[in-house]
C-alpha cells in the first residue's frame, strides 16, 4: 500500500489529465510505485529512490512530486497518440440527418492534440529537470581551491601551470 503523499499525488495526476474514466487513481498510482518508473525518475535527478513495501523511500519533496507528475503526464498522452494512431480509423467525420446533426473528432486531429501536449509537457519537464539539478547541484571550486579556501595544489600539479614551479 502507498503512502499518503503518493496517493494524493496519483488524485493530483488524476485531476490534471481530465480524471479519465478508462485510467483510474489506482493505476496511476501503481504506475508511481513501479520500478521501471521510478528508475527514469532516478535518471533524471541523479537521486537513487527505492520501493520498500510499497513507499518510496526517501520520501519525494515537493520539487521531486513536481517532476513525477509531468513524467506520468507526458507519459499518459504518449500512450494516448499510441492508442489513437495504431487503432482502426473512423470513417466518417460527420452525419447528418434532416435537421440533426453529428460531428465526430477525427482520430488523426485527436493524436496531434496528445502528440501537441506531450512535447509541451516534455518541455516543461526538461527545463524543470535542469532547474532542479542546478538547484541541488554540489558546489564546485572554478579557482582550484576547496570548500575551505585552502590550496589543493591542482592548479600547479596537473594544470596549465605544471612545470612552472620547481
Amino acid at each position: 500500500m502507498a503512502c499518503a503523499y503518493l496517493t494524493d499525488l496519483a488524485t493530483n495526476i488524476w485531476n490534471d489529465i481530465g480524471q479519465p474514466t478508462d485510467t483510474p487513481v489506482s493505476y496511476i498510482q501503481s504506475k508511481l510505485i513501479s520500478a521501471p518508473f521510478l528508475g527514469k525518475l532516478n535518471s533524471l535527478t541523479a537521486n537513487c529512490f527505492t520501493i520498500v513495501t510499497g513507499d518510496i523511500l526517501p520520501a519525494l519533496n515537493t520539487d521531486e512530486q513536481g517532476i513525477y507528475a509531468l513524467m506520468y503526464e507526458a507519459d499518459f498522452y504518449t500512450r494516448k497518440v499510441n492508442i489513437l494512431m495504431n487503432g482502426t480509423d473512423i470513417a466518417w467525420t460527420t452525419l447528418r440527418d434532416g435537421d440533426s446533426t453529428i460531428t465526430r473528432s477525427n482520430i488523426v486531429d485527436q493524436a496531434r492534440l496528445y502528440r501537441d501536449m506531450q512535447k509541451q509537457l516534455n518541455d516543461q519537464l526538461r527545463v524543470i529537470v535542469a532547474a532542479y539539478r542546478q538547484s541541488n547541484a554540489n558546489a564546485r571550486s572554478v579557482d582550484y581551491y576547496n570548500q575551505n579556501n585552502n590550496w589543493n595544489g591542482n592548479w600547479y600539479n596537473g594544470g596549465f601551470m605544471q612545470g612552472a614551479r620547481q
